[in-house]
């Protein structure tokens, strides 16, 4: 997984090649546990139209193409076309991959994809340029702060965490 003189297979990746394997590998493991989960030989798989469901149901986030800047499954299966494909007229999505495919694989196959954007690009093919939405992440509470606590009513600190204004009387500890 690295170019032979250490540097890391993605080392030049950017945050569309990072999206694009994640969407590999999450495909790739939803198509095959459903094949798994579903254990039926008539159906294999599910069609195009129901993807936003399965993988609402198995990752428990929301499939949107939109922040993939793309209008269709269609034209997103085509970033992805050495992964996944969409058959038939009805549309069943199928992995073309094995399930124990390893993960050094999909780097690897996002890494030739990245390569042919780049040649493309190069060549003045400007529609090779990802243009995926970045959604902002909502901003967390550090733990620290959570674990504070609270200032009394009148915005003083509680009689404990209060600094002492003298020093204990000898042998207060025995009464």
């Amino acid at each position: 997984t690295d170019l032979g003189n250490g540097e890391p297979l993605f080392a030049e990746f950017v945050f569309e090649d990072w999206a694009l394997l994640g969407s590999r590998f999450e495909m790739h493991l939803l198509l095959h546990a459903f094949k798994r989960d579903l254990d039926d030989k008539d159906r294999p798989s599910f069609p195009q139209g129901h993807l936003a469901f399965y993988y609402q149901k198995y990752y428990k986030k929301k499939f949107d193409l939109s922040s993939f800047g793309m209008a269709s499954l269609d034209a997103f299966g085509e970033l992805i076309k050495d992964t996944l494909t969409i058959e038939g007229a009805d549309g069943l999505m199928q992995s073309k991959l094995a399930e124990d495919t390893p993960l050094p694989e999909f780097v690897k196959l996002t890494e030739l994809h990245r390569r042919d954007r780049q040649r493309r690009l190069d060549a003045g093919d400007e529609t090779a340029l990802l243009k995926f939405v970045r959604t902002p992440h909502p901003p967390t509470t550090p733990i620290s702060s959570a674990l504070k606590r609270p200032m009394t009513p009148g915005g003083q600190q509680p009689a404990w965490k209060q600094p002492r204004m003298y020093p204990p009387a000898p042998g207060h500890w025995r009464r």
